[in-house]
């Protein structure tokens, strides 16, 4: 912030108000802060809410030519600016010239069951292996395996309720039976609480241990 003119930083405040308010996640409103300040601190006094088509058209060009940013940093910083001129100045109509950069068209990385099997079979932590089986046998993500609730688990339906998942949606996700043993034996051995996997002092344990 300090790095910015001030009427820039005002706005860089105003557009964190409204990712606030828009209830977006910490660190999506860190990644938009970060990229947007790189926008503000190239327009030094300039005020970014008069910026034009033809200047923003010149930012980008300077990002992939000079900076060369990988076309995921791009996409992120667009992203930024966008949400910027749509929610924050609310001008949807600005940003709709602008031209985005193909996204590549890749295949997902899938391990083999053996691959799986191996990396199983390496893991001694009762806690860690669990957390391994859920996330391959139900599809979760790091944050919502943290998540979850020893209330959670029906083990009568065979299912799993993920609550505020991926678009702060609720989903349920078949339990399968071959973790079922497993998650009674590891309840067994470490009685949780409130928080299916908790910390060493108690409460949720965190994703960066995951």
């Amino acid at each position: 912030m300090s790095k910015l003119s001030p009427v820039n930083a005002r706005e860089l405040q105003r557009m964190k108000d409204v990712l606030q308010m828009k209830a977006y996640s910490p660190s999506t409103i860190k990644t938009y802060m970060i990229e947007f300040a790189q926008l503000l601190y190239i327009l030094k006094d300039v005020p970014v809410d008069s910026l034009g088509y033809d200047r923003l058209r010149a930012y980008i060009l300077y990002c992939i030519n000079t900076l060369k940013i990988s076309e995921s940093q791009l996409q992120s910083r667009l992203n930024a600016i966008k949400f910027y001129f749509e929610q924050v100045l609310h001008k949807p109509d600005f940003f709709a010239e602008i031209p985005r950069p193909k996204k590549p068209s890749t295949l997902p990385k899938v391990l083999s069951q053996k691959e799986v099997k191996r990396i199983f079979d390496v893991v001694r932590n009762q806690k860690h292996l669990l957390m391994l089986q859920l996330c391959y046998g139900m599809g979760l993500r790091v944050s919502e395996i943290v998540n979850l609730k020893v209330s959670d688990i029906d083990s009568g339906r065979m299912q799993v309720l993920i609550e505020a998942g991926k678009g702060k949606k609720d989903r349920y996700v078949p339990l399968p039976s071959a973790v079922l043993d497993l998650l009674r034996e590891y309840y067994k051995a470490y009685r949780p609480k409130t928080y299916l996997f908790e910390g060493r002092y108690g409460g949720r344990y965190s994703v960066r241990s995951v």
